[in-house]
């Protein structure tokens, strides 16, 4: 476990405390959050740089499904 200590403009802490995630658990949440969404992101644009190779672009749920059956493929 790792412990933080993190300055915040008051009103992004009063509307983070007001949705109840100011809480350990509640910024894991935020922080997981952001890395799913910046490594969806990135795995976009690589999408993109391959559709111009004629490969067609995927959504979040394709890209999901694919990393789901890898998963299963591999026993991870």
């Amino acid at each position: 476990m790792t412990t933080m200590q993190v300055q915040l403009p008051d009103d992004v802490a009063e509307t983070i405390r007001r949705e109840g995630m100011l809480t350990p658990a509640g910024l894991a949440d935020l922080l997981r959050e952001a890395l799913r969404m910046r490594a969806f992101e990135r795995i976009s644009a690589f999408a993109s740089e391959t559709s111009a190779l004629g490969i067609p672009e995927m959504n979040e749920a394709e890209i999901a499904a694919e990393i789901a059956a890898s998963r299963r493929e591999s026993g991870s």
